[in-house]
């Protein structure tokens, strides 16, 4: 029920017998023509520019680690540092995952 197709969908004369997908273009409504490679390329770059700055933070949390001798609170914000930039990784690990299996399906 969930899957059915509203009740003004079946309007018309229409070819479609079975699965097809219908042109938006017939219905007037206005469609997107994006090159998938434009935009694959695009989101790949910012993917990996994320993931190095991630690194990066890391890289910076860990020296700040190193160079606390001692102080707590200074351990203590270099702890979080490579805690926020973790979860900033995997966010966009996530989030790559996630595009990548959308524009794959388009």
């Amino acid at each position: 029920m969930l899957l059915a197709p509203p009740v003004g969908a079946r309007q018309g004369d229409s070819q479609n017998s079975g699965g097809e997908i219908f042109d938006a273009g017939n219905l007037g409504i206005p469609t997107v023509n994006a090159d998938q490679g434009l935009v694959n390329n695009i989101l790949n770059t910012v993917f990996l520019v994320t993931g190095a700055l991630a690194t990066i933070i890391i890289i910076f949390g860990g020296l700040r680690y190193v160079l606390a001798f001692g102080s707590s609170d200074k351990i203590q914000q270099a702890k979080q540092t490579i805690i926020y930039a973790v979860v900033g990784l995997v966010v966009s690990v996530f989030a790559y995952t996630i595009v990548n299996f959308v524009i794959s399906n388009l």
